[in-house]
């Protein structure tokens, strides 16, 4: 029965793979979230960008893991494959096919979204999927801040790719 399950899960995987398709592929694996153009979640995230002209770039699907081992199959996934795609963390860049693609799937950090504090040492493990003004608000009454862009809705994915400067730079 279990050679049975992988064999359709073979077959599944190199029939998506074979039109180059993450989106289908992923959808048939199961386990990760994969929105298209009518899904309301979709239609949201395409609403969350500093600039009008990367939401004006449609994905063919917008996949939101939550975890890091969602995040290896997807790119399992897509090294497989020839499309094009792109990750979005927050959305800022006003860059069209930074955090945007069209046509191909876009990847939203969105849901890995952990601000994890150990008071101990100060140390913060923060997913992807936060913004600025979002980790602000879970150190909030902690005694902590965190030193980052002076933009809040600044993903952390770009802040820590092309980096930003805080009120508390100077100091």
């Amino acid at each position: 029965m279990l050679f049975k399950g992988v064999v359709i899960l073979a077959l599944l995987q190199w029939i998506g793979l074979a039109r180059g398709d993450t989106c289908s592929t992923l959808e048939a694996i199961g386990g990760i979230e994969v929105t298209y153009p009518l899904d309301v979640a979709y239609i949201v995230e395409q609403q969350e960008y500093w600039s009008t002209s990367c939401a004006a770039l449609l994905p063919s699907c917008i996949i939101f893991p939550k975890t890091a081992a969602e995040v290896a199959t997807i790119v399992q996934v897509l090294n497989n494959n020839n499309e094009q795609f792109a990750v979005k963390s927050g959305g800022h860049n006003p860059n069209n096919y930074y955090s945007s693609v069209e046509g191909g799937p876009l990847i939203s950090t969105i849901r890995i979204d952990q601000a994890v504090l150990d008071p101990a040492t100060g140390i913060v493990d923060v997913g992807p999927g936060n913004r600025l003004d979002g980790i602000a608000a879970k150190l909030q009454g902690s005694g902590w801040t965190f030193v980052g862009g002076r933009i809040g809705n600044t993903g952390v994915g770009g802040l820590v790719l092309g980096g930003g400067l805080s009120y508390m730079s100077a100091q």
